[in-house]
C-alpha cells in the first residue's frame, strides 16, 4: 500500500533495521529474505533520498535523518498494532451479541434447564435462544429444520422443572 509515494510496508523494514542495526538480523525479524530486505532498504534511501544507515565498522549507524524518523516510525507501527491486532477482551455481562444454541432433540431433553438458566445468568444482556434441530435427510443441502425458544420467554419454564424430569 501507498501513501504519499511511500510503500508503508517499507515503514515495517525501517523499523526492523533501526533496532537490530544488522540487515541480516533485522530481514530475519520481520521474515524476510536478506536480499528482499537489502531492496526494501534501496526503495526507503530512494524514497528518502538518504543513506539512512551507513556502514562503521561491523555496525550500521544511523544518519541524522533515520534518527528523525525513528520514533514517529515506531509511534505509528505501535499504534497500528495497539488499535487494529489488540481486541477488547469479551465481557459476557456486558455482551449484547445474539447467540444461539442448536442442540439434538436428546440434548435438549437432557441439558435444555441447565443451558438456559446459565445463559440467563452469564449473558443478562444477550437476546439468545435455544433450538432443537433435527436434520433433514431428504434435504440436499442437509439443512437444519429448527424449533427455537427465545431465553427470557423460557427462564421461568427452566426455573419451574428444577426439579422434574423432562
Amino acid at each position: 500500500m501507498r501513501f504519499n509515494g511511500l510503500d508503508l510496508n517499507l515503514l515495517v523494514a525501517f523499523d526492523a533495521l533501526w533496532t537490530e542495526r544488522n540487515l541480516s538480523a533485522a530481514a530475519r525479524s520481520i521474515n524476510l529474505s536478506q536480499p528482499a530486505m537489502s531492496a526494501a532498504v534501496q526503495r526507503l534511501r530512494t524514497f528518502f533520498g538518504d543513506d539512512l544507515f551507513v556502514i562503521f565498522g561491523r555496525e550500521l549507524v544511523p544518519t541524522p535523518l533515520a534518527e528523525s524518523l525513528a520514533a514517529p516510525t515506531r509511534d505509528a507501527l505501535l499504534h497500528i498494532q495497539l488499535s487494529i491486532t489488540t481486541r477488547d477482551a469479551f465481557g459476557p455481562t456486558k455482551s449484547d451479541r445474539q447467540f444461539r444454541v442448536v442442540l439434538s432433540d436428546f440434548m435438549t431433553v437432557v441439558f435444555f434447564r441447565r443451558i438456559v438458566e446459565r445463559v440467563a445468568r452469564e449473558l443478562p444482556k444477550s437476546p439468545s435462544n435455544c433450538c432443537s434441530s433435527t436434520i433433514c435427510r431428504t434435504s440436499r443441502s442437509g439443512a437444519a429444520r429448527s424449533i427455537c425458544w427465545s431465553f427470557p420467554r423460557y427462564v421461568h419454564v427452566a426455573r419451574s422443572l428444577k426439579g422434574d424430569t423432562v
